[in-house]
C-alpha cells in the first residue's frame, strides 16, 4: 500500500492496518444499486461474512484504543461472545417471535413496516446501551450501532415477507448511505482530502485490477458459470463505503489521523466512480470477451438452491377469477408461480403444491425471484395500470399476457402496450348476461343448465376447484 506519512516518514500500525480495511472487497448490493437491476453474482454467503466482519471491527474500535495486545484480545473474546449471545437471540425470535406478530400485520404494509423498523431500534439500542446490561455484572464492553442494526436485519431476513420488506428499506438505505457521506465530507478539508492524492491515484490503479483478478480466482474456484464469475468479479473492484465506516471510527478513536481518513475517502471516491462504468457496461465487455473466457468455464457449475423458473407459468393476484384457473396451468405447465399480498393466500397455495411468492409486483426483487423475463403465459388479476405496464415491459416478447382493467380506456392502452387479452369484468359480465337472455327467448333448455352450473361454480367452496371441464356444453358450445 503506497500510503506514508509525509511529516514523520512512516504509519504507525493502526493507520496501515485501517488503509487495508478500506480495500476490503464492496459487497454485491453495492454493485446492484450502481448497476440499477438485479445482478448475476450469487455470492450472499460471501456478503454476509464480510460485513460480520466489519461489525465486529467497529465494535473493537469503539472501545477506544488499547493499552497492549491483551487488551485487545480481551475486547475481542468479549465482543464474540456477546456478538455471539445477541446473534442466538435474533435467530432464536426469527423462529418463535417474529413469525407470528408478522404474520398478524403482514396485509398492512404502513404497520409491516413501522414493526421492522422498531425491531431495528430496538437492537441497536441494545447494541448502543450494552453496558446497562452487563454492569452489574461488573463487565465492560462495547457494541457499535452497526451491529445492532446488522442482527435486527439477520433475524428479519429468516421470514418469508422480508423481500417485501427489503424492497420498503432500499430507499432509507440510499438516502442514509447519503447523508453519511455528506457527513464524512463536512468534516474533511479539502487539504486533508488531497494531502495523499497521489498515494491514493497509485493505490486505485493497482487495488482495482488486483481484486478483480482475486475475484475471479476465488469465484471460478467455487464453480460458477464463466458470466458469474465475469461480472461477480467486475462488480467488486471498488471499495466498499464500509471502508469509510471503519475510518470514520478509527479517526473517532485516535487510531488515525484526518489526513488518513482523507486518503481513505478519496481512494473509495475514485474506485466508486471508475466501477460505475464497468458496472454499467458490464455486459458489453463480457459478450465482447465471452470467447476467450469460455475457457475459463468450470466443468460442473454451482447452483445456490434457488429455483430457476424457464417457460413457467405466473399468476398475480389470487381471487375469484385467478383460482378457477390455477388447476388448468398446472397441468399445462410444469411449474406456476403465484405472487399474491394476502399471508393467508400464499400459505393457502403453498400447501396446494403452488409456488406462491408473498409481496407486490411493484418489487423488482419479487420479479427476479419468480422469473418473470422467462416467463410463458402470465396473468394478472391486478387493476393497477402502472403494476401491468411494468409486466407487459419484462416478459418476453413470445410471452402470452392475460391482464386486468377497470374501464374500456385502460384496457386499450394496456393492448398497445402488447397485452394479448384485457380482462374487464364489464364486458364479461355482459356477453354472459346476453347469452342468457338469448337462451331464455329462445326457450332453450340449456339456459336453466347454465344458471344451475355458474351457481354451483361460484359458491364452490374449494380453493381450487376444477372448473375447466364444467365450462364448456350450454352456453360456451
Amino acid at each position: 500500500m503506497p500510503c506514508r506519512d509525509r511529516s514523520n516518514g512512516g504509519l504507525a500500525p493502526p493507520a496501515v492496518w485501517s488503509c487495508r480495511l478500506d480495500c476490503k472487497p464492496e459487497t454485491p448490493n453495492q454493485a446492484v444499486r450502481c448497476r440499477g437491476n438485479p445482478t448475476p453474482f450469487t455470492g450472499g454467503r460471501r456478503s454476509i461474512a464480510q460485513d460480520i466482519v466489519v461489525v465486529i471491527l467497529l465494535a473493537v474500535l469503539a472501545a477506544g484504543r488499547p493499552d497492549s495486545v491483551a487488551e485487545i484480545g480481551t475486547t475481542l473474546v468479549i465482543v464474540l461472545i456477546l456478538v455471539a449471545l445477541i446473534i442466538v437471540a435474533a435467530l432464536a425470535a426469527s423462529k418463535y417471535v417474529l413469525p407470528k406478530l408478522f404474520r398478524r400485520i403482514a396485509n398492512n404494509k404502513d404497520v409491516f413496516f413501522l414493526i421492522a423498523i422498531s425491531w431495528v431500534f430496538l437492537f441497536i439500542f441494545v447494541s448502543d446501551q450494552i453496558n446497562l446490561f452487563l454492569s452489574p455484572l461488573g463487565i465492560e464492553a462495547y457494541l457499535s450501532i452497526e451491529m445492532g442494526a446488522f442482527l435486527a436485519g439477520l433475524a428479519i431476513a429468516q421470514l418469508p415477507y422480508s423481500k417485501q420488506l427489503q424492497d420498503r428499506v432500499n430507499p432509507l438505505t440510499d438516502l442514509f448511505v447519503m447523508i453519511f457521506f455528506v457527513s464524512v465530507a463536512l468534516d474533511i478539508e479539502a487539504s486533508e482530502l488531497l494531502f495523499y492524492w497521489e498515494e491514493a491515484v497509485i493505490a486505485a490503479a493497482v487495488l482495482m485490477p488486483a481484486k478483480f483478478l482475486i475475484f475471479f480466482v476465488l469465484i471460478n474456484w467455487q464453480d460458477f458459470d464463466i458470466e458469474t464469475n465475469f461480472l461477480g468479479s467486475l462488480y467488486m473492484i471498488q471499495v466498499s463505503e464500509f471502508g469509510i465506516v471503519v475510518g470514520v471510527a478509527a479517526l473517532e478513536g485516535n487510531f488515525i489521523s484526518e489526513e488518513i481518513l482523507g486518503f481513505l475517502t478519496l481512494l473509495a471516491l475514485i474506485t466508486m466512480a471508475v466501477s460505475v462504468y464497468f458496472i454499467a457496461f458490464g455486459d458489453k465487455l463480457f459478450n465482447r470477451f465471452e470467447s476467450q473466457l469460455s475457457r475459463f468455464e468450470p466443468e460442473d457449475t454451482f447452483s445456490d438452491g434457488a429455483k430457476d423458473y424457464y417457460e413457467h407459468a405466473v399468476v398475480v393476484g389470487y381471487d375469484d377469477v385467478t383460482r378457477n384457473i390455477l388447476p388448468l396451468l398446472d397441468e399445462h405447465y410444469d411449474d406456476v408461480v403465484v405472487v399474491d399480498r394476502q399471508v393467508e393466500h400464499t400459505e393457502a397455495l403453498k400447501s396446494a403444491g403452488f409456488d406462491a411468492v408473498y409481496g407486490n409486483m411493484k418489487s423488482a426483487t419479487i420479479r427476479k425471484d419468480i422469473g418473470l423475463k422467462k416467463a410463458d403465459f402470465v396473468l394478472s388479476s391486478s387493476d393497477q395500470v402502472p403494476v401491468n405496464k411494468t409486466i407487459l415491459e419484462e416478459v418476453p416478447d413470445d410471452a402470452t399476457v392475460f391482464v386486468e382493467a377497470n374501464t374500456q380506456e385502460e384496457a386499450d392502452e394496456l393492448y398497445k402496450h402488447g397485452a394479448d387479452y384485457v380482462i374487464t369484468s364489464v364486458d364479461l359480465a355482459a356477453d354472459r348476461l346476453a347469452n342468457y337472455l338469448r337462451a331464455h327467448a329462445e326457450g332453450r333448455p340449456e339456459f336453466n343448465r347454465a344458471i344451475t352450473s355458474d351457481g354451483e361454480l361460484l359458491r364452490n367452496p374449494d380453493p381450487f376447484p376444477e372448473t375447466h371441464d364444467q365450462m364448456v356444453g350450454d352456453l360456451d358450445d
